[in-house]
């Protein structure tokens, strides 16, 4: 019998139902799929691993690579960071003109560009850039990456006597008004909400570190801008589901965590812990 002819005659053969199976060829069908997926998880880890550190070998410039900040080396806490701060739009535009999700492959496959200021950060660094142009160590000392000094200078929120509440302009809507007092105030009121955003989460690190001064459980980083909540059981999203069920509340954001946890008498239901981002 040729190979087609067998082919088809298996094609044509019924297949099996669980219940006329036996239960030893249920249990090695069943393992074969575990094994498989667990083998191709490892296969495709040990190849991201490879890709990365090549990657960050060429954009470091060194045999081991390191964060361009604080020296950091562990390549577990590496990654490329945008010295423009237009990562998020980069991605964006690889994934609508190129149908690309991976930088990494993209960055080789077009033999490494060098006009996207790419540099090699921690994930400290880089999360405690966030929406600024230094890393909070750059800030620390008042020299950048470059050796030149910081001319940045942070806002200063000047204290204002209360006022009489302002009224609203005749034909103007409240969400009008609102709307235009926010594009004239614009700097003020950014600066003033990153304040009170600022000592919440301070405050919810002092509770769940309960220390005045927290560190990271882990490795003992003090800066705060380097910390964050985590949780000891890896039930993030349980959590945020269980909130919003039986609290009404939805949670988009770290803000909005750290706020409901003020608010709730900082409820003790999920086991939460400090960590820095490069330990979390």
């Amino acid at each position: 019998m040729c190979l087609l002819a067998r082919v088809l005659c298996l094609m044509a053969r019924p297949r099996k139902n669980d219940d006329e199976v036996t239960p030893q060829a249920l249990y090695m069908r069943e393992r074969r799929k575990t094994q498989d997926k667990e083998r191709t998880r490892q296969i495709r880890s040990k190849a991201w691993r490879k890709l990365k550190l090549e990657v960050l070998r060429h954009y470091s410039g060194l045999e081991v690579p390191e964060c361009r900040c604080c020296h950091e080396t562990m390549i577990e806490f590496l990654h490329l960071d945008h010295g423009f701060g237009d990562g998020a739009e980069h991605r964006r535009q690889l994934k609508k003109k190129e149908g690309v999700c991976g930088t990494f492959s993209w960055l080789k496959k077009n033999n490494w560009p060098d006009n996207l200021g790419l540099q090699v950060l921690c994930s400290n660094c880089d999360f405690g850039k966030k929406d600024k142009q230094y890393c909070p160590h750059e800030l620390k000392c008042g020299v950048d990456l470059n050796g030149k000094p910081i001319l940045v200078q942070p806002y200063i929120i000047e204290e204002r006597p209360r006022r009489a509440r302002r009224k609203r302009p005749e034909g103007e809507t409240s969400q009008e008004y609102q709307k235009r007092y926010k594009q004239e105030n614009y700097e003020r009121v950014r600066a003033v909400k990153k304040r009170a955003e600022d000592a919440i989460r301070f405050e919810c690190l002092q509770h769940y570190s309960g220390l005045e001064i927290p560190v990271c459980k882990c490795c003992q980083e003090t800066m705060s801008e380097f910390l964050q909540l985590d949780h000891i059981d890896g039930n993030a999203p349980e959590h945020k589901e269980h909130i919003q069920i039986f609290h009404g509340k939805t949670i988009r954001g770290g803000s909005s965590f750290y706020h409901w946890l003020k608010n709730n008498n900082w409820p003790d239901d999920f086991r939460l812990q400090v960590l820095c981002t490069n330990c979390n």
